[in-house]
């Protein structure tokens, strides 16, 4: 019986460590790409038509996102006619609501999109990041000490899901070309806030 105890616990510990390697083989043979498919390599801008849809308000029109220094950033949504509807300047811990017009001047709403434009501005690097697992050639990975998960193909970043405790963002990068999105959609559960960007240049 003793016999027997230990050849199942040695089954046991040969298997989990092989699980381990196995895990550990696959997050660190797999490089990823370190910045998101938002700016083409080399720019410190992009410019895209879209549309925002909260609760019973939509807009649509251009917009343009900039990088206006280390961690700095600059994001304004014109109108067709080239009306100004928000121009909002934010960073890594914070945002600043230069202009924006009444129906949608909420601080809640630009907290979330605070949240949204730094997760497309600012990938993880490799180090940061804890492989969790592997399906249909899609790798996912979550941030360390966060709730985000972070999904590649080749390399290149898919979609990205962050968790919180009331809210869930879900973006998407459809249409790549060179490692750029040309399509990102932005879909948040269950505040009914959603956008979506066409890349126009």
């Amino acid at each position: 019986m003793r016999v027997l105890l230990v050849l199942i616990s040695c089954c046991l510990i040969c298997i989990s460590c092989s699980t381990n390697r196995t895990a550990s083989k696959l997050s660190n043979s797999k490089r990823v790409e370190e910045r998101t498919p938002l700016f083409k390599e080399g720019l410190n801008e992009a410019v895209f038509r879209g549309s925002i849809s909260i609760y019973k308000h939509y807009f649509s029109g251009i917009f343009a996102l900039k990088q206006e220094a280390d961690n700095k950033y600059r994001m304004v949504l014109m109108s067709e006619v080239g009306m100004t509807l928000f121009d909002m300047s934010f960073t890594l811990d914070t945002y600043h609501l230069n202009y924006c017009i009444e129906p949608i001047r909420k601080k809640s709403l630009f907290k979330l999109m605070h949240q949204d434009f730094l997760l497309l501005v600012h990938a993880p690097k490799q180090e940061d990041l804890k492989f969790k697992n592997e399906a249909e050639a899609i790798s996912k990975y979550q941030k360390n000490e966060s709730r985000d998960f972070y999904f590649y193909e080749n390399e290149l970043m898919q979609k990205i899901d962050s968790k919180g405790f009331f809210n869930r963002i879900h973006i998407e990068f459809n249409e790549q070309e060179n490692g750029v999105s040309n399509s990102i959609q932005i879909q948040h559960w269950p505040i009914k806030l959603k956008m979506e960007l066409k890349r126009m240049k």
